[in-house]
Parts: C-alpha cells; structure tokens; sequence
C-alpha cells in the first residue's frame, strides 16, 4: 500500500455519499473494472445457460439452483473487485498481476468461507428467516477482512463482527438501496426488451422468443452481474467508511502519509540537487 498514491479522499461519508463515490470510481475505471469482469461474467453466464439443460424440468427447482450458484459466482467474482479495489484506491498505476498475486493468496480461503458456505447458508436456510439475515449481516465485511487483512480463523470471526456490530444500521440500509437498484435494473431492462419487441412488430413474435427474466435466465444474470459488480464497490467504501469513524483510520493514514513524505523527502532533495 503505497500512501503517497492515495487516489481518493478518505473521510467521514453519508451513506448515499459511498454510492456516489463508487459510481465516480467505477466510471474513471471503466477498463480494469471490465478486464476482470467481462471474461468472468461471459464464462459463469455460459456455464449456468449449458447447466439448465441437464437440471430436471422444473422451474423451481431450476430457479433455486441458479440462484445458489449466482450467489457463488458472485461472491467469487467479487474476490477478484475487492482485490482491484483496493489496488486502485492506493495505487497511481494498479496493475494487473499484483491483483492477480493478492487472489492467489487469498483464493482457497475465501471460496470456502465466502463462496461456498456464505451462499450455502443463504439459500439452504431461506424458509427460516433469522439465520440467513444473522449470517449475512456478520459476515458482511467478510471479503474485505480476508483480502486486505488477511486474517484468518478466530481473529478473522471476531473482526468480521466487530465491524458489522458497529455499523449495522447502515448494512440495513446498503441493503435496501442494493435490492432498489437491482430492481430497477431489471425493470428498465425487462420494459426495454418488450418495447423492443412491440416495435419490431410480427417478425418479432415469430422469431425471438418471449426473454426469460428467471434467475436461471440470460437475462436475468446479465443485470445480476453488472449490478454485483457496482454493489461490491459500493460496500468496499462503506468498510472504509466503517474503519473510519469506528477506528479513525483515516488520521491513523494521514499521519502514516505524513512521516513518508517526510522520510522521503531528503531524498527528493537530493535527487534534484544530483539532476541539477
């Protein structure tokens, strides 16, 4: 983590303030976001369309298995963000083999604790309503802890609740504005695929089936994923946000700026009197 890099301000934010700001992020990026994204998202797409052909005929059970298998593929592609994220809020220049480098190292314990039994424990226990949301809600910084901290085992449980505890009415509210996105998401796309249909008229009705907006549908995984991408930004800010005002991480990294700037600043002088 390189301090005098520091690429976006770090103080105290609304909660509205943190979706702004990563959408501010995530337009100045555009490419790297997409460089880890498209190739992920194009494969998983890909692999769930092929997958529903050998599932029994079943819309429900279909749906259901999808959806367990969104929210690993999700969780896994967010591995990868979260990795990026923090490259590109320390770095000038984030490269992509130091985001690779931190997957690697990092890669089989989130899957087992984020991918596999985060979305087991989500879907498995969704008829019983206090589990998942207990689940969710402790572990909600849980990507972020095992990327950027890299902890591990009792210190990595204790962390991930600490943070959640002090900041659960604001998980309450990510939660809200990502199931009102995600749903106007979909809307906006499910209104401009039928107006598409309307205006191309009969040849339309004949040769382009009715879009399947199900979760084990292209579409429906088409606004899933995009949006999953935007989410996973927006709640990496608010762990910052958190590690702020419960930690004062922000003066903690402006002081730690200040002493490197110091330090390097003889060398600077020297470097300038050796040019001259």
């Amino acid at each position: 983590m390189n301090l005098l890099s520091l690429r976006v301000p770090l103080r105290k934010r609304r909660l509205d303030e943190i979706f702004d700001l990563a959408l501010i992020v995530l337009r100045a990026n555009p490419w790297r976001y997409a460089r880890i994204t498209v190739p992920i998202m194009t494969g998983f797409i890909l692999l769930n369309y092929t997958l529903t052909h050998f599932l029994p005929d079943n819309r429900s059970l279909q749906n259901g298995i999808i959806l367990t298998l969104l929210l690993m593929q999700a969780s896994i592609l967010q591995l990868f963000l979260t990795a990026l994220n923090g490259r590109i809020v320390f770095e000038a220049v984030p490269r992509f083999r130091d985001v690779a480098r931190d997957v690697k190292s990092t890669f089989a314990s989130y899957l087992i604790r984020s991918s596999i039994i985060g979305s087991l424990s989500i879907t498995l226990f969704l008829p019983i309503i206090l589990p998942p949301v207990r689940a969710v809600f402790t572990n909600f910084f849980l990507g972020e802890v095992i990327v950027l901290e890299r902890l591990t085992g009792s210190a990595l449980r204790s962390r991930t609740s600490a943070l959640s505890n002090r900041n659960g009415d604001r998980i309450g509210g990510f939660f809200l504005f990502a199931i009102f996105i995600f749903a106007a998401s979909l809307l906006c796309t499910v209104y401009a695929l039928d107006s598409l249909r309307e205006m191309m008229g009969d040849w339309a009705e004949k040769h382009i089936a009715d879009p399947n907006f199900d979760p084990a549908g292209v579409v429906f995984q088409l606004v899933f994923f995009p949006t999953a991408v935007y989410l996973c930004l927006c709640r990496f800010f608010l762990y910052l946000d958190t590690r702020i005002q419960g930690e004062g991480w922000d003066i903690e990294l402006m002081l730690a700026r200040g002493i490197e700037e110091t330090e390097r600043e003889p060398e600077a002088i020297q470097a300038r009197k050796k040019s001259a």
